[in-house]
Parts: structure tokens; C-alpha cells; sequence
């Protein structure tokens, strides 16, 4: 297959000769000099451009063991240079190993699955594996960028139980990568007209129980009072006569903290319906933590298996066909975080209930997939109730560049999980416009191989934020639920 790059390379050497000819002319017959300056646009690249693969059996420096159905093994993938920092038509080339804890293992093939942004087409294949292990090269069509898919399987081609798949990817001039879709001219407006609604409902509490009591921390059971979800519930006869206008969550507050002396940090749950848990690895002694029910519902004391099946269901995808983001689900959603930032800072603020703990400057919001979602668009929007957020986690966020996914011809790599609707009303929730109104510092992570929040929105996403102070990581061999022994992180730094 013909490498449009080398004809994009000779074009473009084509037209330095040019310059080379028509500038800096000197009069040979005078002692006058006079210097001609030609300016020559570069020609852009028509993207996407062409691109192929190919592979390679790797032979192993030791015979690799043989696997069974009860052999345990990780696929190790590594890229021949940093994954993010590849240009549109080089070559990528993936390394990839199957290795149990101690050596190589060989299986009967390798399922390989291969997707590309800007082609709208995935290649499935099989590879023999009885090395375990082999290259592939292949090339990005745009910018954006490619994901691949291995799993070791055995003779019948169906994966091994116990075998990790490898969830990977690289990207080329992803800086480059560009939202699909206009931003609503009223998106400011909307937002605003919402949240100043919001301000008319005080945040009182409504309950206010100890859950559980730690060395550390007690941690409560609460509701406050916030925007009402309850014509939601309606179809349910278990529900429809119970309140559904407060927002919930379990708040750890730190034992024996001095005034003054905490920070503040809210945590958002991912899709689904489940109750509250407040994550281990933020109870520091030193932050109170509120960690957020995505739902008014009860933080741990609900039926949520019915609730999941009979009443909110698969919410935020099935239900999204409204022709007005008022009745999109996440508009609620969103408005019952920022009541829940409006009652921290006031309830642990200065003459708060909470006994001044707060020390008025640090609060930081985290959440991934769903959660990463509303952190982004709760950091974003938390201004316009009188909340200044420091910093934010967006951990895999989900909605980015939802035009890109609206549309149905396109050719972006495709999330396997994405709401339905049109996008004149999912403009009003897309991740990548509440970015651009974030100037606190960010924390943007994404793996590379996940499936869900693709690389290419979250890149957007990360391109879009107003701040400076701003960091991507990507993580190698990771999808959006999946854990690999052999993932690897990547913070990025551009090459100049």
C-alpha cells in the first residue's frame, strides 16, 4: 500500500525548491543588491491519510512454557517511543509478550483487534502464538489515535481464562485533535439561569446520621436539601411517595481537628446505582470528605438492585431522546453537586454548624468515568454559586466531545458505552465546554485502551482547559473497567 507521508514529504521538498530559486536574487551587472522574500504555505495533509499493518513472530531467548487452561499470564506491550508523542503516518510499532510471572508463555493464537481515529473501521485478525510474542506496525490516519486489543487464546481461538488481555494504544499530534460539534451560544446563559435557581434553596440539612466511626474519622450519613428529582420516580410504586429533592453521600469528617485546619474534597461515583463508600485512600486526617450519591437517593440504606432495574434503570443512555437539556438526567445531577459544595463550605466555614474546620482556601474535586464527568463540569460551574475550587481530578471522563459521537457516520474510534440523543441537547453536558471554563489546576488521566472514555475526547478535554497549571497522563494497557499488572503510566511531555 502507497505511504501518502512520502508523498506529502516529497511534495513538500518540492516547494522549498521553490523558495531555494525564487528568493534572495542578486543583480550581478550592479553594485545594487536587491533581495526578494517568497512566502510558501505549506499545503495541508488531507486527513485521514492512508495507513496499513502488518506483524512479525518474535522468536523468544528462551523456549516459552506451553500454556493450559490454568495458566496465569499478563500481555506486556511497549511501543517503540513514548505512546503519545508518534506523527500522523509513522510508523507505530507495538511489541507485545506473554509472560506468566516467571518466563514467556506460548499460546495458539493471538486475538488482535485494532482501531483507528478517523477511519471508522476495525480490523480483527489472528496472529500464531506459539513464540509467545510479536511486533505490529501500523500507523494513525489522523490526529488522534489508534487502539489495539490482544487476548492469548487457544486452539478453538477462544481466550484463556486466566490470561489478561491487553487493552493498548499510541496517539499522533494529539494536540492537534479537534472538538466535533459547535458549542451552544447559550451554554453560559443555560447554566446560569440554572444555578441561579439553585441559589433560592437553601442547603439545610435534612439528615444527618453517624455511619461508622474510625480511629481517624467519623464518617455520617447525609441529606441536604437540593433541586427535586421526584417526577422521575413516578413510574415506581415502591418510589413515587417518597422525597427525591436532596442530595446524598457519606461525609468523613477527621477526629479531634483543630479550627481552621482541613481541606475540603468532594468525590463523585461512577455510572451506575450502588451506595456511597468514601475512598480509603483520601481519608488523610487532614480533609473532610463528601462522597456523593450520583442519585437522590439514600446514601447506603436504599434497595438498589430495584433501583437499578425497575426505576433509574439505564439512565443517562436510554433516556436521553428529550428535545431540552432540562430534562436531561445529569442536569440534576450536577445541580445537587454544586448544592452539596454550597453546604461543605458553608456548614465547616466561618460560623458554619461544622465547627469552622475548614481553612478556607483548599477544596478539591475527584471522580472517574461518570464521576470524572462531574467533576469537570462541577469545577467548572461551581463559580457561579459562589464556590472557588483549587484543584480537580478528572479521571477518564466520560461525555468528551460529544459531537464526535452524535454523529452516526463518524469516524472516530466509537465508546461502547454512549447516551442517545441529539446532540443540540447534549451539547449542554459535554465535558470538553465545561473545560474550557476550568482555571484552577487539573489532573487529566486516561489508559490507553479504554474503550468507554476514549483518548481522543479526554485529549480534547485536556486541550480545552482554561488553565495553565494542568497535567495528561496516559496509562498504557489499561481499558476503562480493566486492571493489568502491566500498566504502565505516562505523564505527558511534548517533544520541541
Amino acid at each position: 500500500m502507497k505511504k501518502i507521508l512520502a508523498i506529502v514529504l516529497c511534495f513538500v521538498i518540492f516547494a522549498c525548491s521553490l523558495v531555494s530559486c525564487n528568493g534572495n536574487t542578486q543583480n550581478t551587472e550592479s553594485t545594487t543588491t536587491t533581495t526578494t522574500t517568497t512566502t510558501t504555505q505549506k499545503p495541508p495533509i488531507d486527513y485521514p491519510i492512508e495507513v496499513d499493518y502488518s506483524y512479525e513472530i518474535v522468536e523468544g531467548k528462551k523456549e516459552p512454557v506451553q500454556m493450559t487452561s490454568q495458566t496465569i499470564t499478563t500481555l506486556h506491550v511497549k511501543t517503540n517511543k513514548d505512546p503519545y508523542d508518534y506523527l500522523v503516518g509513522e510508523d507505530v510499532i507495538f511489541t507485545v509478550v506473554n509472560r506468566t510471572t516467571t518466563q514467556d508463555a506460548a499460546c495458539e493464537y493471538f486475538h488482535v483487534t485494532l482501531r483507528y481515529d478517523g477511519l471508522g473501521t476495525t480490523e480483527d485478525f489472528y496472529i500464531d502464538g506459539s513464540t509467545g510474542q510479536f511486533t505490529l506496525t501500523t500507523q494513525i490516519a489522523e490526529p488522534g489515535y489508534v487502539m489495539m486489543y490482544v487476548w492469548a487464546c487457544n486452539g478453538n481461538k477462544q481466550p484463556y481464562a486466566n490470561a489478561e488481555m491487553a487493552c493498548v494504544g499510541a496517539g499522533a499530534q494529539i494536540t492537534e485533535i479537534e472538538h466535533t460539534g459547535d458549542e451552544p451560544e447559550d451554554f453560559d446563559a443555560y447554566w446560569k439561569e440554572k444555578t441561579d435557581a439553585l441559589l433560592e434553596i437553601s442547603p439545610d440539612v435534612l439528615k444527618f446520621e453517624l455511619y461508622q466511626s474510625t480511629n481517624s474519622y467519623d464518617i455520617y450519613n447525609v441529606r441536604i436539601l437540593a433541586v427535586d428529582d421526584s417526577e422521575f420516580y413516578q413510574n415506581s410504586n415502591i418510589e413515587k411517595n417518597k422525597p427525591h429533592n436532596y442530595v446524598s453521600g457519606l461525609l468523613a469528617i477527621p477526629k479531634g481537628a483543630a479550627e481552621k485546619s482541613c481541606a475540603l474534597k468532594a468525590t463523585f461515583h461512577g455510572h451506575g446505582v450502588g451506595k456511597a463508600a468514601v475512598p480509603s485512600y483520601v481519608l488523610d486526617g487532614k480533609t473532610i470528605v463528601f462522597d456523593i450519591i450520583a442519585h437522590s437517593i439514600d446514601a447506603v440504606e436504599e434497595n438498589y438492585d430495584s433501583l437499578r432495574w425497575s426505576v433509574i434503570g439505564n439512565y443517562g443512555i436510554d433516556y436521553q431522546n428529550e428535545d431540552d437539556p432540562d430534562n436531561v438526567y445529569y442536569n440534576n445531577m450536577l445541580l445537587r453537586n454544586l448544592q452539596a459544595l454550597r453546604f461543605l463550605v458553608s456548614y465547616f466555614g466561618e460560623g458554619g454548624e461544622g465547627g469552622n474546620l475548614w481553612n478556607g482556601v483548599d477544596f478539591e474535586l475527584e471522580g472517574y468515568s461518570q464521576g470524572g464527568f462531574q467533576s469537570c463540569a462541577t469545577t467548572a460551574l461551581a463559580s457561579n454559586v459562589g464556590v472557588n475550587i483549587t484543584h480537580a481530578k478528572i479521571s477518564a471522563p466520560w461525555l468528551c466531545d460529544i459531537g464526535a459521537y452524535a454523529d452516526p457516520d463518524t469516524t472516530k474510534i466509537k465508546s461502547k458505552f454512549w447516551p442517545v440523543g441529539d446532540y443540540e441537547v447534549l451539547a449542554y453536558f459535554d465535558s470538553v465546554f465545561f473545560a474550557k471554563r476550568i482555571t484552577c489546576s487539573a489532573e487529566v488521566s486516561v489508559g490507553l485502551g479504554d474503550e468507554t472514555t476514549l483518548p481522543a475526547g479526554v485529549t480534547v478535554l485536556y486541550n480545552s482547559l482554561a488553565t495553565e497549571e494542568k497535567q495528561l497522563t496516559l496509562v498504557q494497557n489499561k481499558g476503562h473497567g480493566s486492571v493489568s499488572m502491566a500498566e504502565k503510566s505516562y505523564l505527558v511531555k511534548f517533544s520541541k
